[in-house]
């Protein structure tokens, strides 16, 4: 997550969209401000990347790198408004409440052999997202503090982390 400064105000790129330092999403004209000031230093926006074709043998890889930046967004947006870890659950309705990241899951899972329901396979792929950051080789590693909660990884972003990670642009 990048830190950039508007008007003494500090807000981050979460790598798919912009948050204020209460991990709020910001009004339209402020966003539209730090993409003018900041867009070409965060490039790799969520809706910049082409919809990947879904090929079997690179599935969860393929599909992770749709879905990760959309499940730490539905993090941080979560977090903001409970200030507690965000559940598996929540993160599986979190996805599944938006609508294209749900036509691509849908997509997806059309593709596999069927053993698991919709929902299952969307808690799946958020367990790929929770195995990434356990194992250690997420982008999201150090962007997120886990805990077990009914047995599955809950998350929320690391504060000290979010306030010193970049300097001041």
């Amino acid at each position: 997550m990048k830190k950039f400064t508007l008007n003494h105000e500090d807000y981050f790129w979460t790598g798919s969209g912009w948050l204020n330092s209460s991990y709020i999403k910001p009004s339209r004209q402020i966003i539209e401000e730090l993409n003018v000031r900041f867009g070409h230093l965060v490039k790799e926006n969520r809706a910049s990347l082409p919809k990947p074709t879904i090929i079997r043998s690179q599935q969860p890889l393929t599909i992770q790198a749709t879905i990760a930046p959309v499940i730490a967004e539905i993090i941080f947006e979560r977090f903001a408004k409970s200030g507690d870890y965000v559940t598996r659950a929540e993160i599986v309705e979190g996805l599944i409440a938006r609508s294209e990241i749900q036509t691509f899951l849908l997509e997806a899972h059309q593709n596999t052999t069927g053993q698991l329901t919709f929902e299952e396979y969307v808690g799946n792929q958020v367990d790929f997202f929770s195995k990434g950051i356990t194992e250690g080789y997420s982008p999201y590693v150090n962007q997120f503090e886990q805990e077990k909660i009914e047995d599955k990884w809950a998350y929320k972003p690391v504060t000290s982390r979010v306030n010193h990670e970049n300097p001041t642009i």
